[in-house]
């Protein structure tokens, strides 16, 4: 899309105006920017690494849960945890 070497913030714009759903490794993300300000819903996938061994083990939950997690949310999908969310 073009998006490489833009700032956490702008991809959050952007991504706000093309999709519904942000999905990220950044873990600092939701704790850098004010989330509330998006129209997206945020899915932190808390791995390990971001080796697609240890993020293929989080896909099951995240496809399970994505439909109820709701814009202007960020929502936490740990390895061997049910998922959390909270709403900024």
């Amino acid at each position: 899309m073009g998006w490489s070497g833009k700032t956490n913030g702008e991809l959050l714009r952007l991504a706000s105006k093309e999709f519904s759903h942000f999905i990220t490794v950044d873990k600092k993300l939701g704790h850098q920017n004010p989330l509330k300000n998006y129209d997206l819903a945020v899915i932190i996938l808390d791995a390990i690494s971001n080796d697609h061994f240890y993020l293929q083990k989080l896909i099951p939950d995240l496809l399970e849960n994505i439909e109820s997690f709701k814009k202007g949310g960020i929502y936490h999908i740990p390895i061997g945890s049910p998922v959390f969310g909270a709403h900024s």
